[in-house]
Formats: structure tokens, sequence, C-alpha cells
């Protein structure tokens, strides 16, 4: 066994962790002063050594590093041993022991595991680690403590390590144990004394005694007469007075179980009122939307009436108006057809002076024009010098008019085709008129058809939103049901919940909501869902099963795990799971009596899950009553239950007792079972109405939009009906236009045309002027012309204006005409056609019927809604009336409850009076009872010798014996009983005492003993040391030699020698042996040929010499598998420093480790492992280093490589430390 590792962090200056290997040989530890070699060694001292025991808080805060950064909160030092010789009593070759600090903490761990600090000192001194012998670990200043001993320090060292403190403390103890024997011997001596002195005074009291004896037994037998006498009594009168209790009990259970039911009853009743109530609240709610449903019926009704009354009132008005217009628009017809008339007579006459004069007008021009011409040929000589000249002229005119002409001839071309562009738009506006008058026949027609469609439309409108109403009064009632169902599903669920353990109902819920969340399939549910049986067994079936009707009925083992691994996870409850894959149905064979049967054959379950409910009830019988039960559950292997719910186990055991039926689990399942079949039942019907009042709804919005685009068609055709009457209008008033614009265009061209024969006439007058000679006269034909053209011109002038004024009069009087027909006659046509468009009869009537259709629906539904209304209105009254007598009943049972209350409690104080009787009675039955004990035994013939005797005579003689007694007050009643009880306690005292003086010879062998043993293992320890010494010194030391010497005490040395007691001194010589015969250890010691010295003559380095050799000696009586020595050699000479490497190196190589520091170069040399200790900024830190640089460190670094042994160099660089601060 060795140190194979010390890890240390936070231990004094070593603030990281630190780890540091060790070999099973030599190892050497070299650095700096302060650089914290003696930290290392304080942190493998505070593992193992209990010098740092007990330990206060300011104490622990000093081994914390303290440093820069931040504080070290707690530390640790942990030792790796190799235990592969099994040393340690630890099954493991590496053992590992930490001991961590804190502030407010101090354990060890081994193996890191938790130990206490008395299991490490018990697991260290089993591997020989001895609190006796500390020397294993040889501290800085160890040597010379010990180089500078006494003689006397040297003895208690020796006695230290042969271990006398062990029977030093044991005699101690048994000192004491004697003083405590001795104390015990003298009470008990005291007390014997006292007692044969009371012993003499009661032998001289047992006469007197005697007699009263006598006289005691015959007053206890009186007593005992009298007693049994009032006990016989008051036994009677218990008996009688429990006999009333219990016919009271009897009255308290009926009184109790009455009103158990009246609570029963009034619950029922509250429950049944609270549903009336909601109904009533919910009737009431409905006839509030029924009134307000009527009042919009009414209100729509009477809008309706009004919207048709309005369109009669328009359609009167309006016929009215026609009639009005009828006659006048006859005879505007008949004038406008006269008018026509007259214009078309009066047109042609116009035409015809209008054509006389432009006749006549265009004669007068051509005359004119002759004349003109014929003059200007007479005046041309005047007018010209030469032909030449008039020739130019003449071609120049005749160029003016040719080209005016072949303008002119333009305009009569476009003027033609404007013509005939206005001839052919007025036929075209005259067949538009035509084809628009034709469509709008056609639209009118349709428009007429329309409106039955419309009406249908309404009908069915109507009667789709009388079906969607029910509909929506039967899913409002249907939904409040349902609620009504859902809120009582709730409250029995509720009620379920209060019979069941929280963290049960918690599972449930929680197993409910696992299964759906994860879609767990495989769940069937809890047992009470899964049974059903008679309402008689239901007692029985809540005694037999209890909380295992909620077990959960689970296909496999393999669902009940993943439920539970969620249940685990959420933390939410505990359920007990049954797999069907794991139960199987047992065959029992049930005893074929009348009075039993089995509670299996009584449910009804599915065949699936028969094995839950075997598993549950198949060992269950169901008996007549408890004797039946007690019966069967002791003959079969069977429990037994009765119909009222007590059971007896077919081990024994019996339960029973009142149970109330309001906590009844499976009355409040069944219960809660109905409701929810109610509840699906209302959810379906709910959802089929909803299904209806959707297809409902969806018809009557198909309707609606039916007479939505019925109405907006119908709105077109009228608005189409409008267009095609303004266009047809319009193509009348275009067509008219087109026919003024044509008179107005052939007018023009006509002018025209006179104009351009007048331009052709002129330009071959000119043409033909140039043809004459310049100064050629006028022939005779056109002087014959000239003279008969200007009367000529005159007779056509005044034709002219004959024909023009004829021609304004017959236009004046076609204009008048005209100016008649279209300012008067047809303005007014217009004007009425307007009144009788904008009266529109038909369409007000179609208006009409439809507004008659809606009021007659709205007056369908006001009548509905009335009826509604009015059954509304009765069902408020009747479940007021209902309410109203439910009330009245929980009314008259609550004063049924008050009435047995206050029979409760007349009975409650009469059996409180009862039971202070019966209390009164047993108090005084015990005291008579204890009276009759506290007389103690009596005479054998105290039960027959006064049993006749009447009382009166009992007491009679118990006065005359207690008078007798009276005169014997003064004898001591217990002088017999204190005689015997003395004579006892005397011979207890002499086996005590006896007792006492053996114990007090067998420790005054044992000290003996002891110091014999004390004596034996000094003198052991001793000779082994000397001898040690002996051959150690003369190894250190080549030729010397060295010894110890046991000096003897001078005669008188001691405190307190001269004055002691003669016997303590006595017993204090005879304790005393070897130890006490010696006062100090001298040694002696020889180097080389020199003469034997004291440890006073020897120098500084001898000394060391001489304490060291010691304390090898020491170790070598209790050998330990490793040493710690801090820096042992360091007051040593060079020669004996190589003496004592040498030595330790050779133990090392025999199997023993050493860890030692050092400054010197000798156990550098010799060690194994060498590690250097750095110190900075007031941290520490170890690392492995060469020899070389061990020995640089330690100032040998004059010694050849090649005869170094060690490590080799790894290349780490010098060593160096960094001095920082002394060690602690």
């Amino acid at each position: 066994m060795h140190i194979k590792q010390v890890v240390v962090e936070g231990f004094k200056t070593y603030r990281e962790q630190t780890a540091v290997d060790f070999q099973p040989h030599l190892n050497c530890i070299v650095g700096a002063n302060g650089s914290g070699k003696s930290n290392l060694f304080h942190a493998i001292r505070f593992v193992l050594s209990d010098i740092f025991s007990s330990l206060r808080a300011d104490e622990r805060q000093k081994l914390l590093h303290e440093g820069a950064g931040h504080a070290v909160m707690s530390a640790y030092a942990e030792i790796v041993f190799d235990n592969s010789d099994n040393r340690l009593p630890v099954d493991r070759e590496e053992v590992r022991l930490r001991r961590n600090i804190g502030l407010k903490k101090d354990e060890y761990y081994l193996d890191k595991k938790h130990i206490t600090k008395a299991e490490v000192i018990n697991l260290l001194e089993s591997a020989g680690f001895s609190r006796t012998n500390p020397y294993y670990c040889v501290k800085q200043g160890e040597i010379m403590k010990m180089a500078t001993m006494q003689d006397e320090e040297r003895l208690d060292l020796l006695k230290e390590i042969g271990g006398t403190s062990v029977y030093e403390d044991k005699r101690r103890e048994s000192l004491k144990i004697m003083e405590d024997t001795k104390s015990r011997r003298d009470q008990i001596q005291e007390t014997v004394d006292f007692i044969e002195s009371r012993l003499a005074e009661l032998d001289e009291e047992k006469d007197e005694l005697q007699m009263y004896t006598e006289l005691d037994r015959t007053r206890r037998s009186l007593e005992y007469t009298v007693h049994e006498k009032d006990l016989s009594e008051t036994r009677a009168k218990l008996d009688e007075c429990e006999e009333r209790r219990r016919q009271h009990v009897d009255k308290a259970r009926d009184e109790d179980e009455r009103a158990h039911r009246l609570r029963d009853e009034v619950k029922a009743m509250e429950r049944e009122c609270k549903d009336k109530e909601r109904a009533l609240a919910t009737t009431k709610e409905e006839l509030l939307s029924a009134d307000i449903e009527l009042r919009r019926a009414v209100e729509k009704k009477t809008a309706c009436d009004l919207d048709a009354q309005e369109f009669a009132e328009k359609i009167a008005s309006g016929e009215e108006a026609l009639a009005g217009v009828r006659g006048e628009q006859t005879r505007l017809d008949r004038a406008v057809a006269e008018t026509r008339a007259k214009i078309s007579a009066a047109r042609p006459k116009a035409e015809a002076e209008a054509a006389r004069e432009e006749s006549a007008a265009a004669e007068m021009g051509e005359v004119s024009r002759r004349l003109q011409v014929l003059h200007q040929r007479q005046g041309r000589g005047s007018q010209f010098k030469t032909k030449a000249e008039r020739d130019a002229w003449l071609e120049e005119q005749a160029a003016d008019c040719e080209a005016t002409l072949a303008r002119k001839r333009d305009e009569i071309g476009i003027l033609d085709g404007d013509v005939r562009d206005l001839k052919k738009s007025a036929e075209k506006e005259a067949r538009d008129e035509r084809a628009i008058k034709g469509k709008l026949l056609e639209e009118e027609a349709t428009l007429g058809e329309s409106e039955e469609e419309y009406k249908a439309k309404i009908a069915a409108r109507n009667a789709a939103q009388d079906e969607r109403k029910e509909l929506q009064r039967r899913d409002a009632e249907v939904d409040a049901e349902l609620n009504s169902k859902t809120e009582e599903v709730k409250r029995r669920d509720k009620q379920l919940e209060f019979t069941m353990p929280r963290e049960l109902f918690r599972g449930l819920s929680a197993v409910q909501r696992i299964v759906k969340d994860h879609g767990i399939k495989g769940v069937h549910g809890p047992l009470i869902e899964l049974m059903e049986c008679d309402e008689r067994f239901f007692a029985a079936v809540e005694a037999a099963a209890a909380n295992q009707l909620f077990h959960v009925v689970v296909d496999d083992d393999a669902v009940a795990s993943k439920i539970i691994e969620y249940l685990n996870k959420d933390k939410a409850g505990r359920v007990t799971f049954l797999p069907l894959n794991r139960l199987r149905a047992r065959n029992r064979e049930y005893p074929d009596s009348q009075d039993v049967f089995p509670m299996l054959s009584k449910i009804r379950h599915d065949e699936k899950v028969r094995p839950a409910l075997d598993k549950v009830f198949g060992n269950v019988l169901i008996c007549r009553n408890l004797d039946v039960a007690v019966k069967f559950a002791g003959s079969t292997n069977l429990d037994c239950v009765t119909m009222d719910g007590d059971c007896v186990s077919n081990r024994g055991a019996i339960s029973g007792g009142y149970q109330d039926s309001g906590r009844s689990r499976m009355v409040n399942m069944r219960m809660l079972r109905e409701a929810q079949k109610v509840r699906a039942e209302l959810r379906k019907e709910s959802a089929e109405v909803k299904d209806k009042l959707q297809a409902a709804e969806q018809a009557v919005t198909a309707v609606l939009g039916d007479i939505q685009r019925a109405e907006s068609a119908r709105r077109h055709r009228q608005t189409a009906i409008e267009r095609l009457r303004a266009e047809a209008k319009e193509c009348a008033y275009a067509a008219q236009r087109a026919e003024e614009s044509l008179g107005v265009k052939e007018k023009t061209v006509a002018a025209i045309r006179v104009t351009v024969g007048d331009l052709e006439a002129q330009a071959a007058d000119l043409r033909q002027e140039m043809k004459t000679d310049l100064n050629a006269k006028l022939t005779k034909a056109e002087l014959a012309e000239l003279a008969r053209l200007n009367p000529r011109l005159d007779e056509l002038k005044e034709a002219r204006v004959a024909a023009s004024a004829a021609r304004l009069a017959a236009e004046a009087e076609l204009g008048e005409l005209q100016a008649t027909l279209s300012s008067n006659l047809e303005r007014r046509q217009l004007q009425i056609e307007a009144t009788t468009s904008e009266v529109d009869i038909v369409g007000v009537q179609a208006e009409q019927a439809r507004a008659e259709a809606n009021a007659a629906a709205a007056a369908a539904e006001e009548a509905q809604a009335s009826a509604r209304h009015r059954e509304l209105a009765a069902k408020v009254a009747r479940a007021t009336s209902e309410v109203q007598e439910c009330k009245n009943t929980i009314e008259r049972l609550r004063n049924e409850q008050d009435d047995i209350k206050s029979a409760m409690a007349d009975d409650e104080r009469e059996m409180e009076g009862l039971m202070a009787k019966r209390t009164t009675l047993q108090t005084k039955r015990e005291g008579l009872q204890r009276k009759i004990r506290e007389l103690g035994s009596l005479p054998s013939d105290a039960f027959e010798r006064y049993r006749g005797k009447a009382l009166k005579t009992l007491h009679s003689l118990l006065g005359k014996t207690n008078e007798q007694l009276a005169k014997l007050g003064h004898v001591n009643k217990k002088a017999l009983d204190q005689y015997q009880q003395f004579t006892e306690q005397r011979e207890a005292m002499e086996i005590r005492r006896g007792e006492l003086d053996k114990a007090h010879a067998k420790i005054g062998e044992l000290m003996t003993h002891l110091d014999q043993k004390k004596d034996e293992s000094i003198e052991r320890t001793f000779k082994q040391v000397s001898l040690n010494f002996r051959e150690v010194f003369a190894k250190l030391v080549p030729g010397g030699k060295g010894e110890l010497v046991m000096q003897r005490k001078k005669p008188g040395q001691g405190a307190g020698a001269e004055n002691a007691d003669p016997e303590k001194a006595k017993e204090n010589a005879a304790a005393r042996g070897f130890a006490e015969k010696y006062g100090g250890v001298k040694i002696k010691v020889s180097f080389g040929q020199g003469e034997t010295m004291m440890m006073k003559q020897l120098s500084g380095g001898q000394k060391t010499v001489v304490a060291v050799g010691l304390i090898f000696a020491i170790q070598r009586c209790d050998p330990m598998p490793f040493y710690l020595f801090d820096e042992i050699d360091a007051a040593l000479d060079p020669q004996y420093r190589t003496a004592v490497a040498a030595m330790v190196r050779s133990q090392a190589d025999g199997g023993t480790q050493f860890i030692t520091t050092t400054f010197r170069p000798e156990l550098v040399k010799v060690a194994g492992c060498i590690q250097g200790v750095q110190h900075s900024h007031k941290v520490s830190n170890v690392r492995e280093v060469t020899l070389d640089e061990a020995l640089n460190f330690v100032g040998d670094a004059m010694i050849p490589a090649s005869q170094r042994g060690g490590k080799r160099d790894r290349g780490d660089g010098p060593y160096d430390s960094e001095e920082s601060e002394e060690e602690e």
C-alpha cells in the first residue's frame, strides 16, 4: 500500500486543482521557502491525521485559499491509495479518500461516497495507522524538538508509543468505579442499620395489631355486604336507564332516517324546483322573444296594410286622373285629326301659290336678265373702245358665271345627297319606331307574366319563413333542454367526484385527457362505467369493490404503461389499471344455498370485460343477512357482503354500519348515465333540428334570392319599357325633324336650280354677244323684243306680287294650323300621355297585389305569433304555478324537518338527562366497586355471613365495629407488612453489599493487571526502541555506538510524597509499577573512537543525528506503509545527510514509500520521483522535474549528468520558484 496521487484544490496556497503523482519508493519535493511544500504535507495530514479535527469556522477559513480573484468558499484534499495488497479493508485496488471543507461543512468521502469521521479513523486503524505513534509524518522542527527533549519527555514519548494512554484511561475509569462502589457500600450500611432499628420497634406492635386485624376483618365483611347491596341496586337502576336509552336510540335512529329521507326529498324537490325555475326562465325568455316577434309581426302587418292602402289610393287617384283626361284626349284626337286634315288641304294650296310665285319670279328674272342683256349690248359701244377689250371683259364675265355655275352645281349635288340621306333617315326612324313599339308590346306582356311568378315566389317565401321560425323555436327549446342536461351531467359528475379520493379523480380526468390528446386506443374506461345492476344491489357492490370501481380497464399492459408514463410526466394523480391480457376468469365453486348467490351473476356487462369484473367481484357472495355472511365467510374461501353493505372477509374482518345513500357511487353513476343518455338524445335531436334549420335557411335564402332576381327582372323590364317608350318618342321626333329638314333642303335645291338656269342663260348670252361687233346695233327683232319685254316685266311683277300675297296668305293659314297642332294640341296630347304613363295603373296594381300578398302573409304571421304568445303565456302561468307548488312542497318538507329537528333536540335533551343519570350511576357503581376492591382480601365467610340481614342492621353492626376500631386507632396498621418489607429489604441489602465487595475486589485485580500490562508495554517498547536505535545509529554513524538508558527515580521524588496519607501512600505504592520506578530515558552515544557522551555534551549536528536515529528507531517499532519527512536533513552535516539518504533509499527499496521535502542534494540524488513546487501570485502549483533541474535548485549543479539518477530532462527549461509568502 502506498500513496499513488494527491489532489488538492482551494487548500491554502493551492487555488486551482493540483494533482501530484508519487512512486511507491522514494519521492522528493523541492521548492523555495514559502512556495507551498509544507502545505502539500499539511493536505495529506489534513486527510489522515486528527490534528485538524473539531475546527471552528475561523479555523476552517484559514485553510481556504486567500488571494486575488473571487473568494474560495470550499476546498478539498484527496489521497489516492494503491491498495493492491488489500491493506485497507476495501475490495478495490485503488482507494480514494477525500476530505471536503467549507465555512459550514467538513465531510469525508470514500470513493465518492460520504462516510463519517469515525469510519475514517476505523479504516485507517485497520490499515495500521495508530494514533499512539504519529511519527510516520515528521514535520518541520520535529527533529530539533526531539534533539532538545528532556529525559522525562523521552520517557513520556516511550509511554505514548507503547500505548500506555489506553491503560491509564482504563485505570482512571476503574478508580472512579471503585469510588462509586465504596460510596454505595456506605449507603447500604446506613440503610441496614436503619432497618435493624425499625424491626425492633415493629416487633413490639404485633399483639395490638392482631386484635385490630380481627375487628378490621369484621368491618370489611360488613362494608362488603353493604356495598354489595348498594351495588346490586345501582346495577338494576343502570339496566333500567340503559333500556330507556336504547329505546331513545332506536327512536333517534328512526327520526334520523326520516330526517335523511326528508333531506333527500328536499334535495330532490330543490333540484326539481331549480329545473322548473330554469324551464320557467327559459319559457319567459321565449315569451319575451314571442312578444317581440308578435310586435314585429303587428308592425309588419300594419306596414303591409298601409302599403296596400297607399297603392289603392294611388290606383284610385290614377283612375280618377285618367277618367278626367280620357274625354279631353278624345276631343284632342278629333281636333288633331281635323287640324291635320286642314293642314293636308292647305299645304297643296300653299305649295301651288309658292310654285306660281316661283314661276313668276323665274320668268321675271328671265325677262329682267334679257332686258339687261339688251340694254348692256346697246351701251357696249360707249363702254369699250375696241371689240377685243369688250370681248375680254365678256369672257371674264362668262368665266365668272361658269365658275359660279360650277359651285352651284356642286351645292346641288351635296344637297341632293343630303336629301337622300334625310329620306333614308326618316324611313329608318319610322322603321325603328315600329320595331320599338313591337318590343314594347312584348315587354309589357312579359311584365304581366312575371307578376304572377312574383306572387308565387312571395307565397313560397312566406311558407319557408314560417317553417324556419318553427325550427328556430324548436332549436331554442332543444338547446335550453340540452344546456339543462349538460348542467345536470356536470352536477352528477361533481357528486361522483365527491365520492372518490381527490388523487383518484385527478388521475381519471388525466387519463381521459391523455387518451383524447394522444389518440390512445384500447382504453375501455373505469369499471363503474362498464357494468350495471339492480338498484337493490348498489350498497353490496360498493361495499365489495370500494375504490376498485374506478379501476380503468385496458386491452393490455402496454397501453397501461404508456398512460402511466404520461401520468408521471404530467404529475397528474394515480390510477389502477386492469389489463385484460393479464387477467383470466377463474372457475369457482359457489355454495348451493338459497341464502347466498354470487355477486357477479347480478351484474350486467359486456363479455369482453368479464375478466376485469371477475377479478373484482368473482370472489364475493351476496348474503341474506350478516349471520349468513359470517357463516359462509368462515366455511368458504370467499368474501361475503349483505344487501345493506355489511362485509365479512374470509380472513375474519367484519365491516359495516350506516351508509349515506346521497353519497352512493352507483346511484350517482346511474343518474349520471341516465343524464348522459338524455343529453346524447338531445344532442342528436339538436343536430337534426340544426340540419333542418340550415336547410330551411338555405331554402329561405334561395326563395329570397329568387324574389330579388324577380324584382330585379321586373325593375329591369320596367326600365326597358320606359326606355323603349322614350326611344319610340325619340324616333318619332327624329323622323319629324328629318321631314322638316328634307323640305328645307328641297326648297334650297329648287332655288339653286333656278339660279343655275339664270347663270347658264347669262353665260350663253355673253358668249353670243362676243360674236357681234362692238358698234353693232340691236336688230329689229331685238328691238321688238325689247319693246315687248318691258310691259311683260311689269305684268310679271304684278303677277308675282299677287302670287306672293296669295302664297303668304296660304302659308299664314298653314302656319297657324301647324302652330295650333304643335304648340297646343300635340303638346296637350303629350301632357296627357305623360300623365297616363306616370299613373301606370297596371304597375301600381301589380304593386298593390304584392302588398296585399305581403299583408296576408303578415296577417298569417301575426296570427301565428299571437297563438304562440298565448301558448307561451299559458305555459309561463303553468310553470309559475308548478314552481310555486314546488316551493310550497319544499317549505312543507322543511317544516317537517324543523319538527323532526325539534323532536330530535328534545330526545337529545332527554338522552343527555339519561346519560347524566347513567354517568352518575356508573360513577356510583365504580365507587362501590372501588370500595369493595379497597377492602382487599376478605374473610372466607364474608360473602355469606351477613347476606340475610337488613341494611339497617348492617349499618348498626358496622357502627359498633368502627367504634371499637377507633379505640385502637394508635395501632400501626402496617406493622406486619412493614416488618416483612424491612426484612426483605435487609436481605436484599446484604446481597447487594456482597456483590459490591466482589466488584471492588475485581476492580482492584483489574487495576493491578492494567498496571502490569502498562509496565510490560513500556518495557517492551523501550527494549525495541533501544535495539532499533542501536542499529540505526550504527548505520548513520559508521563506527559509532548509541544506546538508551532508563533512569530510576530518586527517593522521595514526586509531588506531595512527604505529606501523603499513609494508607493512600500504601495504595499508591501497591499501584506503582515499572513506569513509576523510572523518571526518564537518557541517551548515550559515541562517535567513532571517542568517549561516550550524553545529549548535553553533543553539538547541534550531532544532536540532529541522534534525533533522526531515534525517529527511525521509533518508526521501526510500528512500521507504516509510507512516511512523510518535511526537511528532516535540514540541520545535518553532509556526511550524515548521505547516511540518512542511503538509509531512506534502502528502506524505500524494501517496499516502504517515502515522501520528503529537502533543500539538500543527497536525498534528491537517490529519489525516484522529484516534484517541484512553484509559487506565483499567491498560488502554488506542482510539476514533476528532472534531476538536473532539482540539483540546480538545491545548488549541486556541478555533479556530472552521468552520475545523476532520476528522470531525464523533458525540455521544460530550468526550474525556478518565485518566493512569495511564508507557508502556514
